[in-house]
């Protein structure tokens, strides 16, 4: 069974689940690669309801949603570790009874796996249904922001990514990677926020010359004087000619 959603084409989803899998670094992703889509999309699914939602119920016994936990978490291991994404198929339905029924948080873990499930079955309509159906009970669930920020930003959707990046920077303030893309982001739509975010990430990684590079680049197109940080780029590496050339003509100027 599908959760189904109307949303445009989905991008090369294939480079969504490298990343899940562990085979890429988020910020060597390439927006060039994906196809823009409309941000004129809602970010949130319009819809939240799917017909799992018939598994609610009053009565159950003391541990069945353990024991619907053991029997998804089972196939949900098997795909994920022997690389049988089929198996992401028999979890769905626990996992489902497990998030309707469970009303005490203690299976908010399940909302994650079951985006895994979806994704790892090439079905990002269904994942974002889950990540926001649990964002919306959980809104503080760093793991489902991780998920719906991948997603959005992968749909191209970038001004729906940003809260969820902001959301990792504010759990992860020292990981370059999330700080990266939000700053990226944030530049993409022309957000002045876009040079305090670039600012920290300087801090973390001050003899990063790309960064101190994307800085000179904002603030230039913010209408502001890169000659401040076209002059720490030099004194940080003053070996580098081009950047010894960059900050020469500005001074100059």
């Amino acid at each position: 069974m599908k959760v189904r959603l109307v949303m445009g084409k989905i991008a090369r989803w294939c480079l969504v689940l490298g990343l899940l899998a562990g085979g890429m670094s988020l910020h060597a992703q390439d927006e060039d690669d994906f196809e823009e889509m409309s941000e004129d999309t809602a970010c949130v699914p319009a819809n939240l309801q799917t017909a799992y939602d018939a598994y609610k119920t009053d009565d159950l016994a003391p541990n069945q949603l353990d024991i619907w936990y053991d029997y998804g978490r089972e196939p949900h291991k098997i795909a994920r570790y022997e690389n049988k994404p089929e198996k992401y198929r028999q979890a769905i339905p626990y996992f489902w009874k497990v998030i309707v029924n469970d009303d005490t948080g203690r299976f908010k873990i399940v909302y994650g796996k079951l985006v895994e499930c979806y994704l790892g079955l090439n079905e990002p309509d269904s994942a974002l249904i889950v990540a926001y159906r649990g964002l919306a009970k959980y809104p503080d669930y760093i793991t489902l922001h991780y998920h719906a920020g991948i997603i959005q930003k992968t749909l191209g959707k970038v001004k729906c990514a940003i809260p969820h990046y902001e959301a990792l920077v504010a759990e992860n303030p020292k990981e370059e990677s999330y700080m990266y893309i939000l700053a990226d982001l944030l530049f993409k739509v022309e957000d002045e926020r876009c040079i305090e975010v670039q600012q920290k990430l300087i801090d973390l990684a001050p003899d990063n010359l790309d960064y101190r590079n994307t800085m000179v680049n904002m603030v230039t197109f913010f209408g502001g004087d890169p000659l401040d940080v076209l002059r720490k780029a030099f004194e940080s590496d003053t070996t580098n000619i081009a950047n010894a050339v960059k900050y020469g003509r500005e001074a100059l100027v």
